[in-house]
């Protein structure tokens, strides 16, 4: 344990830099390449489920093609977990194709709704 920063540093965290607390197979975690086995949920063996932190399980994320390692694949300020509850297209930034972006379209009350591409009826 030389301080060096390699594989055996003892003041290093992530001593392989690969996000995981460790040597790839588990730890804490925010996001990363691992080489340890998959697990329950943990699509890159890295052993995090969830490397992005959005609810979606990173073997959910593979199945859904959205990003693991990103919580709005999209980027249309909903998380992938939360358009996936909403029955929206987490791959897809305006579901509906209306022009707006799903993560302003609310869908209740006097809001647009990221459903419907015509909220108002006026035909536009």
């Amino acid at each position: 344990e030389g301080g060096s920063g390699d594989s055996t540093d003892g003041h290093v965290t992530d001593t392989d830099n690969d996000g995981t607390g460790g040597s790839g197979n588990g730890g804490g975690d925010s996001g990363g390449e691992g080489d340890g086995p998959a697990e329950g949920g943990d699509g890159d063996g890295d052993g995090n489920s969830d490397d992005d932190g959005d609810g979606l399980s990173d073997t959910d994320e593979m199945a859904q093609g959205t990003d693991p390692n990103n919580p709005d694949t999209d980027g249309d300020g909903l998380n992938d977990a939360g358009e996936i509850a909403l029955g929206l297209d987490p791959n897809d930034w305006d579901t509906d194709n209306d022009m707006l972006i799903d993560g302003v379209e609310g869908g209740s009350g006097d809001s647009t709704d990221g459903h419907v591409t015509d909220t108002d009826n006026d035909g536009l």
